[in-house]
């Protein structure tokens, strides 16, 4: 049997996936356990804007903003339009949303933010209410990793900042991208062997 994203429980409360009762490593726990995340430069402020903000795209990618208490506050009113301009001006044809991934070969699973087209171009789309990191693009190849995608994807995240900015970057280094998310997988799984 091929186990796919149906067949994986996933707790939100404590961002655990499980397939018949095994937990399984996510994308953010290997990026976290490998080091590539350095949670030092991390505040609990700056995390809980980066999890409220998305929240907020996905309440108003999914018409349902007005059961969102937060999205008229000051500090957040500029991310939510940032986003907006980005789908005013790209375009993006949503196919996934918050939507869970799962890698049957690799055994590890996450939630990627976003799967569009754009201009017929299928992409894979990490929402980030933060600055860019190296990290990021590991990040997005993980969550590559696990679609059974015949043609080719175009990973990149979107930036938003205060304002009403955005910023689309692209993740085009497959090759070195693949080679690390590779190295990531292997090293986590070799770090929770018995």
């Amino acid at each position: 049997m091929t186990t796919t994203a149906a067949n994986i429980a996933f707790d939100a409360a404590s961002h655990t996936y499980t397939f018949e009762g095994v937990v399984l490593p996510s994308v953010t726990q290997m990026l976290s356990e490998t080091g590539l995340v350095d949670s030092s430069y991390h505040t609990f402020e700056a995390a809980e804007r980066g999890t409220t903000v998305h929240q907020l795209c996905t309440a108003d990618d999914l018409g349902h903003l007005e059961d969102f208490i937060r999205y008229d506050q000051d500090d957040l009113a500029g991310y939510l339009e940032g986003w907006r301009r980005f789908k005013n001006e790209m375009k993006p044809t949503f196919l996934g949303i918050e939507e869970v991934v799962y890698s049957d070969r690799f055994r590890y699973a996450g939630t990627l933010d976003r799967l569009a087209t754009i201009n017929g171009v299928l992409w894979l789309i990490d929402i980030k209410a933060g600055v860019p990191a190296r990290w990021h693009a590991i990040q997005t190849m993980l969550y590559r990793m696990c679609l059974e995608a015949a043609k080719p994807v175009q990973r990149g995240c979107v930036y938003l900042g205060e304002g009403g900015r955005y910023k689309l970057a692209r993740h085009e280094d497959e090759y070195e991208d693949y080679r690390i998310a590779s190295a990531v997988i292997a090293l986590t799984h070799w770090r929770r062997k018995p």
